[in-house]
């Protein structure tokens, strides 16, 4: 079996799925997550929102991308997964036709999808349908788009644009903290779900995978008792432990 994980970004994988991954892998099965948003910008610019996240951070856009790849690597090691990255560009740093910035503020990055990377517009598809054809992929896993950030959202329309055999997993940490409904307001609409169960190594190796990324476990967690009981009441479902997949 084969399984490709699209990641829009440096760690959605292993935070979303990764006991799912490690079990597969474990199961003798091929696990390839591809990250879509791993390019390093370079640009002689950014926009004022983008030099803020900098100021924070304290890297520059440079050093934060090669820091993070270094870390997925790590993270994706603990869990048995391929890694294999691309170099589009984060939401914060892709600007239009005269140098307009696409989502230039936090209320951007959360809301409608640019023109231009919907449809036609964007190749994202056809380079999602080539990958999966060459590397002949069973089950292809998709952002639910939980939490709405628009490089989920883009990689999920993406996908369903180039007609992969998709499946779908709840975005974390987004799915830990909005109030789950039947079909998560209609994300998940026409889909039926089915639990990825889990052992308690296949849930550790996911824990240890999510540590591997220490530029960014501070600000998800406040603190690391907060993740671990997130982390552990997340994953249970009564007598058993998993992570919801959703499908056709």
């Amino acid at each position: 079996m084969k399984h490709l994980i699209l990641s829009p970004h440096l760690d959605d994988a292993v935070l979303s799925l990764g006991a799912a991954l490690h079990h597969w892998s474990q199961a003798g099965d091929e696990v390839l997550v591809v990250t879509i948003c791993a390019g390093s910008p370079a640009l002689p610019s950014y926009s004022r929102f983008a030099r803020e996240l900098h100021t924070r951070w304290g890297y520059s856009a440079e050093q934060a991308v090669a820091r993070r790849r270094r870390e997925d690597r790590a993270a994706l090691k603990q869990v048995g997964a391929q890694g294999r990255y691309w170099q589009d560009l984060d939401a914060i740093y892709r600007a239009g036709p005269g140098g307009r910035w696409r989502y230039p503020s936090v209320e951007a990055i959360f809301g409608p999808l640019h023109p231009l990377e919907q449809g036609p517009h964007d190749d994202l598809a056809r380079r999602l349908s080539r990958l999966a054809r060459r590397w002949q992929a069973d089950v292809v896993y998709a952002p639910l788009t939980i939490g709405d950030h628009v490089d989920h959202v883009r990689v999920r329309v993406a996908a369903e644009a180039a007609g992969l055999p998709l499946a779908y997993y709840e975005d974390t940490p987004y799915a830990m903290r909005e109030t789950r409904t039947a079909n998560w307001r209609g994300r998940a609409a026409g889909l039926s779900r089915r639990l990825a169960r889990c052992t308690r190594e296949d849930l550790a190796a996911k824990r240890a995978g999510i540590v591997a990324y220490t530029s960014q476990i501070s600000s998800l967690w406040p603190s690391v008792e907060a993740f671990d009981h997130d982390l552990a009441t997340f994953h249970r479902h009564g007598s058993h432990l998993g992570e919801w997949i959703w499908a056709p």
